[in-house]
């Protein structure tokens, strides 16, 4: 099965595509296939065959903050009843396909920006759809990806931009400078979010 996924795969399909297995005794899960186009930071080369935990290995935190939850999330999904979740990240570039298996140089977009600027920040936002096959009882995960200018994306939404404020306001240091060292944006992206939500335009 894992290896007719490509086959399957619709040509003009917008969705990437992983397939995670649950092990025998239920209490971790694999991954055992994928099709990801626009990845954020990983493969499915790199991730094939690992664990949830082994996968999110690099995300500060994970194994001790989410594992569980994410543990719970996949165990209390049954067959009839397929979920939704949203993911969100900020981002240097506006490229889509992040991984160091893409041919053209990542950063070349994201080293000409000022370190500390926010003007071309990208608010990244993940779609995920979790379905649980009835036989394996296998989980199809698919992932969707929007991308927009930060500073597009919260205009005129000011529940959208208190939640991301609130967010970044939460996050830990560790966390700052996992999502794209945003330690070194965050005087000016709170300044442009606050602005924002008070109707007052950062020039």
């Amino acid at each position: 099965m894992v290896h007719d996924l490509p086959k399957l795969y619709p040509k003009r399909y917008h969705e990437d595509l992983c397939l995670l297995s649950p092990s025998a005794s239920g209490d971790a899960y694999r991954l055992l296939g994928g099709v990801v186009c626009f990845p954020a930071h990983w493969s499915v080369l790199e991730k094939l065959n690992k664990d949830l935990p082994d996968i999110h290995d690099p995300v500060p935190r994970w194994r001790t903050d989410a594992a569980t939850v994410a543990h719970k999330f996949f165990t209390h999904l049954t067959t009839d009843k397929p979920k939704i979740r949203w993911n969100w990240t900020l981002s240097a570039t506006a490229e889509l396909h992040l991984s160091k298996f893409h041919s053209r140089p990542l950063q070349e977009e994201a080293d000409e920006l000022d370190p500390a600027g926010v003007d071309k920040l990208q608010l990244r936002l993940e779609r995920q759809h979790f379905i649980r096959l009835p036989r394996s009882q296998a989980i199809i995960f698919n992932i969707r990806t929007y991308m927009q200018v930060v500073s597009e994306a919260v205009r005129g939404r000011p529940r959208l931009e208190s939640a991301l404020a609130g967010a970044l306001r939460d996050l830990p240091c560790e966390h700052l400078v996992y999502k794209s060292n945003l330690q070194l944006r965050m005087p000016q992206l709170l300044e442009l979010l606050d602005s924002e939500a008070n109707g007052v335009t950062v020039h």
